[in-house]
This record gives C-alpha cells, structure tokens and sequence, in this order.
C-alpha cells in the first residue's frame, strides 16, 4: 500500500457527461492506494453543494500528482463518496470534506466483464460495431443499410480516434472534450437517455426493448473503451418500485434450492470450479435475468461471477456478476431462525426470502447479482460520517490575525488530523453563557488554545464548541493554581502581556473581596445615578497625573458631607456650612482673591498676628465705634494732610 502525503503537488479533476462540469478543488487532504493500478481513496475538500456532491457517483475523475522524484497519472470512475465533515469559511461558502472511492475503468471491466474495448480492431470493425451498437440512432441521409455505412466512413481520411468522434457526433451524441495529462478524454451522453426520474422510451444501451417505457433512477453508462480511455459515458439504473416501469414491482416466491445448480466461476480462465448446487440454500429471480442468492458457497466476494442453472425445463446456463454480497455468521444454532429474520429486517430483505434453515448451519450468505455483460453501476449511498463524542481541536487564525470570528458567533478550527494550511479551516459555532439579541456574555478563545468540539445528534456536520482545555501554549498561571479559592477572570493583552486586566473574586477565609485591575484605562459609564455605600473606611490614591471631577449641566451640584458639615457646590456657588468651629490652615499664603467683593459677617472678628498690613487705594472704615489700641505707639501718616471730624469733643490721652 503507498501513502502519498502532502509535499505532494495534486492535480483533481472530475468530468461529467453533458455539461463542462468542474469541481472546485480547495485543498488536496491526501490519497491511499488500495490495490495497484485499480482503487484509490481520496480525501478532498470541496466547495460544492450537496445536491453537486451525490451527482459525483459515476463521474470520471482524473488525479495528477507531481513531486520531484515522481509523476503519478491515474483516471478512473467515482465509485463511492462519504462526506465525513461540513462546514463553512468565513466568506459563508459551504465546505465539504469528502472520502472518494476511485475505480480504475480496466479494474471495472477485469472483474465485471461489462465493457467493449476497441483495441486492436480495424477501422472495419470498429465502424461495424458502432453501427450494430447505435444502429436506431443512425441519421445518415440516404444511407439505410449497415454495409453502407461502413463504406460512408471508410472513406474518410483520419485518424480511427477522429473517426469514433464523427461517428459519436453523426449519432446525435452530445460531447464534452478534454485534452488533459497526454490522452484525450471524450464523455458522452446520448441525447436519447433521460435525467433521473424521467420516462424514456428508446434507449441506446439496450436495456430494454425499443419503444418500450422505463424509468430512469441513475444515469451511467461505462460500456466503451478506446485504448483504455474513456468514450462513452452513458448508463442507467432503475426505481423498481415505479408501476410505470417495465420491470416487476413484485417479486415470485422464492425456489427451493434443489432447483437450481450454482457454479462460482473462475474469473481468470472462466470456467467453473468445484462447488455446486448443494451449497445452494435459496434462490429468488429479482426480475428477469436477475436473482437474488442465498448460499452457503464460502470465499464468495463483491465482483465475482457464479453461473446457475435451473434444473426444471432445463434453462441455459446463466453468468451472473455479483453486486452486493453480505455475509452471516451465526454461532446460536438454536436460535438461527429469529436470527435470520433479523438480519432480514435489518437489511431491507424481503420476509418471504427468508428460509427455514438447518440447525446445523453456521454460515451462510446473501447475494444479488446481475447478468455479467450488462452495463451496471451499483447504486451507491452518500454517508454522512456519525461521531457522537466530542473532539478535541485547535483555534487558529486568518492571516495572521490574533483573534477572529464572524456574525454568526463562528471561530476558525483545526482538528489534530489535519495539515496547518489554513485551507483546512472550518468555522465552528462558539457556545457562550449568555447569548440573546444585543445582549449576552463573550469570550472569545484565542489562536493556539485548545477546545472540545462536540456535535449536536452525533452529526458531524452540526459541530459546537463546547469549552476551552489549558496546553503547553496556554497553561494555568501560579495565581490561579495556588489560589483555588480565588474566581477570577484575566485577559490577555495583545501587545504586551503586563497590560492585561485582571477581574478576581476571593473567597478567601478573612479575606474575602473584589480586586480589580485595568491593564491602561478604566471607564465606568452609568446613565442615571450612581451610589457607592461604604459601611467603613474608603480611599481615593492618585499617585501620577492629575484628578479631576467634572461636573456638567445647569443644574449640577457636588456635595461633601461629614456629620454636620457640609461642602456643597451647586450652581456656581461653594457653600461651607458647619456647626462647629472650621479652620483653615496653611503653612504658607493663604490667599483670597476676588473679583468683586469679599465680606466678613460675624458677631466678633479677630485678627490675630504679629503684623497686618492693608493696602488699600482708598479704605472707609464705618463703626459706631472704634478703638484703636497699641502697647506702644500709634503712627498716622500722610502724605498732605490728616483730617479728623468729630461732631462732639476730642480726647487724646497719652499712656502712663
């Protein structure tokens, strides 16, 4: 088995009949080869809806894939896709992760020997087969007869390739060519088929008679080869249970055992083995040409042929090629009916299949066939991968970015599987506490932490993030683990880690409180009032810059209050009321500077100090009486003249 891995350069393409149908191809996952030269397992990541997704079954796929050592070609047919994770990029485009099962056409035609290769034919020959093969189709005007036709495109001078491709074209087939990794790929469709669902009634295949009326469930058609490539791509299967269809919708009883003879046939020299009927349980024909088997026979697989052979009436030998084989072992001899019986209700068998088996018998098997040379494709299911527990995974980040999410609450994820090309990124729901309209909490996980993916019903395709893990990136700091008691929510700066903010809540025995640190700013914004009721002590400490309390609006108002004095600014006034004694004082100037006036109102008034001086231009000084009193002497200066008026008599007595 050969792993290729992602050094790998990968070039995908699929191609589909009609149509310049074409896969966007997001990121190259990886490829498995399964069996040399035969079956692939890809994995892909696509951007393509899901209705483009199931229309993928029996397209032809082409895988280049280019490294300095080596140059790997491979084209083969889709046989199986599993869509094992969906998600969307942040652009909103829908992201499928796909496993694809590729068929080589030569491993197809090895094992079910349904295809006509024209190789080493003549030109003859190859005209005559396609004459045979087409010949309802055939438009020609004037030419009616098989041998003239012939000798129509005998005459033309070209290549047998430009040949197959007139001919395909004068059948009125529509064509999509490519030219890709040095062969040419030619994809038909014939315009007398019909998409899925549709009634036809010719078709070019012969699956049934012509002018007969059948509907169509898949289209393929896997029947010609030219030099192992590709020519037309056109096929069909059918909805049985449709009473528009030709085919039965009910089913005969089924036969005993003795009436048939089964033979497994050697594929490589097509002769049959050893093993005969009585390793036959049950027969049962499906429709006409094909049976549904059960059978002891061992060493039985998908792709074999058996021949059988009906002994009344003594029927021709029929090759019949296995499409679906499903084996039973069983170790309960005494309870093998009910087993049985549930292993038919289990895959959808009908009831009246099911045999009264011999207690004996440990093993046995159950198989549908179709005739080995008829065209078919085997109706493949598109699985959606179930993983009902979580997952771990890891945040990244677009471009470089430090953190990202989108509208829809959706951050970019990588599981441990997957390669680091962001490419691979699939956005997940995040899970918050809180979340409602233009309210809620949010807490977005950074690129490099670890989350729990979880899926909603076990699908896959519904991923959420359910939580966040601590890893070697991201460990739990010293605080947080040697303070268990402690609830505490700490962010993470993006340009320097000393700036991050720190929301803790203690329970601490004695000391419980509330801790808060802003990395840089703190802003507190409230619409109406605010109230702090503080039951003991409280301190405001600016220790750099400036404080300030910036009061606006015409009616603002500030006031302090302690006991029976109050400090209360409102309007443009300070006001200072107390019942007790208020002093003011200052190791240096006091200064009271005004615009206007400045009044002192009290029964008494004292000045007390070693010196006073009033500077004055002009000072009136109103009293119904005044002393002036000095220890030593009184001075009275003036410039001119002093003037002294008194009404009554003057006394002036000098001290003692």
């Amino acid at each position: 088995m050969m792993n290729h891995t992602h050094e790998i350069k990968y070039k995908f393409q699929i191609f589909k009949a009609k149509s310049n149908f074409k896969i966007e191809l997001l990121h190259f996952i990886g490829i498995e080869e399964i069996s040399k030269e035969y079956e692939f397992i890809i994995w892909i990541s696509i951007n393509a809806q899901w209705e483009e997704i199931e229309n993928l079954l029996g397209c032809y796929a082409s895988i280049c894939a280019d490294s300095n050592s080596e140059t790997h070609f491979f084209n083969g047919i889709i046989d199986e896709v599993e869509c094992y994770r969906q998600s969307l990029n942040s652009e909103g485009t829908l992201q499928n992760h796909l496993k694809i099962k590729l068929k080589s056409i030569l491993s197809l035609m090895q094992r079910s020997q349904r295809f006509t290769i024209f190789q080493n034919l003549s030109r003859q020959e190859i005209i005559r087969e396609l004459a045979n093969r087409y010949a309802l189709s055939f438009k020609i005007s004037g030419v009616n007869e098989d041998e003239k036709k012939i000798e129509y495109y005998n005459q033309f001078n070209i290549s047998d390739y430009q040949l197959l491709q007139k001919i395909l074209s004068d059948l009125n087939l529509y064509f999509y060519f490519k030219h890709d990794f040095s062969e040419h790929i030619l994809i038909c469709e014939n315009n007398l088929s019909a998409s899925k669902g549709k009634i036809i009634r010719k078709f070019a295949l012969n699956y049934t008679e012509s002018g007969s009326d059948i509907e169509v469930d898949q289209i393929y058609d896997l029947s010609i080869l030219y030099k192992n490539t590709l020519i037309s791509s056109t096929a069909a299967t059918y909805n049985y249970q449709n009473p528009k269809s030709i085919l039965k919708s009910t089913y005969p009883s089924p036969s005993k055992a003795a009436d048939y003879q089964v033979y497994p046939i050697n594929t490589q020299t097509h002769e049959q083995t050893d093993r005969c009927a009585k390793d036959m349980l049950l027969a049962r024909e499906a429709e006409s040409l094909n049976y549904d088997l059960l059978t002891t026979i061992t060493h039985l697989s998908l792709g074999d042929i058996i021949q059988i052979e009906k002994k009344q009436n003594q029927y021709e030998a029929k090759d019949l090629f296995i499409h679906k084989i499903i084996h039973i072992y069983t170790s309960r001899k005494e309870n093998i009916d009910e087993e049985i019986e549930q292993f038919f209700k289990d895959h959808n068998v009908k009831k009246n299949i099911a045999p009264i088996l011999s207690k004996e018998i440990t093993y046995f098997n159950y198989i549908q066939t179709i005739p080995h040379d008829k065209p078919y494709v085997v109706n493949h299911n598109i699985t959606s991968f179930q993983n009902p527990s979580p997952l771990p995974a890891r945040v990244v980040s677009p471009q470089n970015q430090a953190t990202a999410i989108d509208a829809k609450g959706r951050i970019p994820i990588q599981f441990f599987w997957e390669s680091g090309n962001y490419s691979t990124t699939c956005w997940v729901p995040l899970a918050q506490s809180l979340v409602g309209r233009n309210w809620g909490t949010m807490s977005i996980p950074r690129p490099g932490m670890d989350v729990i993916v979880g899926f909603l019903h076990g699908d896959i395709n519904h991923p959420i993030i359910m939580g966040c893990l601590s890893n070697d990136e991201n460990k739990l700091s010293p605080e947080q683990i040697n303070q268990p008691w402690s609830l505490s929510y700490l962010s993470n700066s993006l340009s320097d880690p000393k700036f991050s903010s720190l929301l803790a809540v203690s329970d601490q025995n004695n000391n419980e409180k509330i801790y808060i640190k802003a990395g840089r700013n703190l802003e507190c914004k409230v619409n109406n009032s605010m109230l702090f009721d503080v039951n003991q002590d409280s301190t405001l400490l600016i220790k750099n810059g400036k404080g300030s309390i910036l009061l606006e609006g015409k009616e603002a108002s500030f006031n302090i209050q302690v006991g029976k004095t109050s400090v209360k600014i409102s309007n443009g006034e300070v006001s200072i009321f107390s019942k007790n004694p208020v002093n003011i004082i200052s190791e240096k100037d006091i200064h009271l500077n005004s615009q206007q006036s400045i009044q002192f109102k009290a029964p008494f008034i004292n000045f007390g100090t070693e010196n006073m001086k009033i500077n004055a231009t002009e000072l009136s000084v109103t009293t119904q009486a005044t002393s002036l009193y000095a220890s030593k002497t009184i001075n009275i200066k003036a410039g001119i003249k002093v003037s002294l008026d008194f009404p009554g008599k003057t006394h002036l007595f000098p001290m003692k």
